[in-house]
């Protein structure tokens, strides 16, 4: 009777705690190195612990190894064969660790992986392979790290991607070449990284991308040439820059643009002929109601009232706050226009 109430109780503790007979959870344990591991184990949470590198053949025994879970660790350093042995892997987690730099093929036996989390470390270069071997990657998080350039090449091994995160790390410069190959790319985050300059042509291969996230940067002037290649883009995110000149059929290419945030910029004009080209009914954001952002004068707002009435722009309404732009003299809703001019907007400091 002692076998088969033991093999009870242990069916019942799967159940209650959600997992299966092929997770393991060694997390929050202690560990230094990598404990002993189950042959068949398909899901492995080592997250919590005091891992302070990844030596070779580290799961070289895990062949079944379909999400692996390792952050919050110390981890320093891997080895370029650590992961050898986890071609099924589908997941990995690095999240909050101490990474400094990727080694040439670190990732190569990862064939399978299609979502991998390097975001808050300490990353701040790649050595030219290191990303060789994740053709079937979909996500990559690199958010919060110390990247200071897009090295020319490095993302070309990852052109199967879809979902690539580069916020919150010291980026200066988009280079013309750095995001050459990524044609499946949906969606890009490159907020908060004081960005002073978009090279020509920067975008120009990311023909399916809809969602560009370039807002806290340091970005000074739009030109036309910055968003060639962006057909499909339907959300571009420009709020909190220092933005003064946006040159004459900059979003004449964005085709798709559904929705548009210009808020807490440094606007100095605004062309009537911005929006001529995009599709009728965008939503845009042109001042921020709670930062009193560009307090625009209603008699300079003729271009975008003669648009929002004939449908051409709508204003974001968030939570029944409404992002039109600040009129000091007369209320939004009482402004009057009988022919477009050019919008001239006071500079701010």
């Amino acid at each position: 009777m002692t076998g088969p109430r033991s093999v009870s109780g242990l069916l019942v503790l799967i159940l209650i705690s959600g997992m299966t007979s092929n997770e393991v959870d060694e997390s929050n344990s202690g560990h230094r190195q990598i404990p002993d591991i189950p042959a068949d184990t398909t899901v492995l949470y080592l997250q919590f612990n005091s891992l302070t590198s990844l030596p070779a053949d580290s799961f070289k025994d895990l062949s079944e190894l379909l999400e692996l879970y390792l952050h919050d660790n110390s981890i320093e350093l891997i080895d370029d064969n650590g992961f050898n042995g986890l071609s099924k892997l589908q997941t990995l987690d690095l999240h909050n660790n101490k990474l400094l730099t990727l080694l040439d093929n670190v990732f190569a036996p990862l064939v399978s992986c299609d979502d991998l989390d390097l975001s808050n470390n300490l990353i701040r270069t790649f050595e030219p392979d290191a990303l060789q071997g994740l053709g079937n990657l979909l996500t990559l998080e690199l958010e919060a790290n110390s990247l200071a350039t897009l090295p020319s090449g490095i993302l070309s091994k990852i052109q199967s991607c879809k979902f690539l995160f580069l916020g919150s790390n010291s980026i200066s410069v988009v280079p013309s070449t750095s995001l050459r190959g990524l044609i499946n790319l949906v969606v890009l985050d490159i907020k908060e990284n004081g960005i002073t300059e978009i090279e020509n042509t920067a975008f120009f291969e990311l023909v399916n991308l809809e969602t560009l996230r370039l807002q806290m940067n340091a970005i000074q002037s739009l030109r036309p040439e910055t968003f060639q290649g962006l057909g499909s883009l339907k959300h571009l995110y420009l709020h909190n820059n220092g933005i003064t000149t946006v040159s004459s059929g900059t979003f004449d290419v964005l085709l798709s643009l559904k929705t548009l945030w210009i808020y807490g910029n440094n606007l100095i004009t605004l062309e009537c002929s911005w929006f001529d080209k995009v599709p009728s009914g965008l939503e845009l954001a042109a001042s921020d109601p709670f930062e009193q952002d560009n307090p625009w004068t209603c008699e300079d707002m003729c271009c975008l009232k003669q648009d929002e009435t004939a449908g051409k722009i709508v204003f974001l309404v968030q939570e029944g706050i409404s992002f039109q732009p600040e009129c000091s003299d007369t209320p939004w809703e009482d402004l009057s226009c009988t022919s477009k001019k050019t919008l001239l907007i006071p500079f701010f400091w």
